[in-house]
C-alpha cells in the first residue's frame, strides 16, 4: 500500500513539473513571437530568457522554434504569412 502511495505521488511531481516546463515553454515561445514580429532578428539564432531559451530558425514562411526549459525541449512551428485580412479579401 505505502508503495502505491509513494508511485502515486512521483508520478503526480512529475506531471507537475511536466506541466509547468510545458506552460513555461509555450510562454516563451509566444513573447519571442511578439518580439519577433516587432524587431528584426536574423534568420537563425537564440535567445535566453530567465527560464529557458529559444532557439529559432526561419526556413521561407515557416519559423521553427525550440524551447529549452531546464533538459527539456519543447518544438514549435509557425507560419509567417501576411495580412489575415488581405487573405480573407481574396476569397470572397
Amino acid at each position: 500500500m505505502l508503495l502505491t502511495v509513494l508511485e502515486n505521488t512521483r508520478t503526480t511531481t512529475d506531471f507537475y513539473i511536466k506541466t509547468l516546463h510545458m506552460y513555461e515553454a509555450r510562454i516563451m515561445k509566444e513573447l519571442f513571437l511578439a518580439d519577433y514580429q516587432r524587431l528584426t532578428y536574423a534568420e537563425q539564432g537564440s535567445v535566453n530568457y530567465n527560464v529557458g531559451r529559444v532557439i529559432y530558425e526561419q526556413k521561407e514562411e515557416l519559423l521553427l522554434i525550440q524551447c529549452v526549459v531546464n533538459h527539456r525541449t519543447f518544438r514549435f512551428t509557425e507560419i509567417l504569412s501576411g495580412d489575415l485580412e488581405k487573405i480573407a479579401t481574396d476569397l470572397e
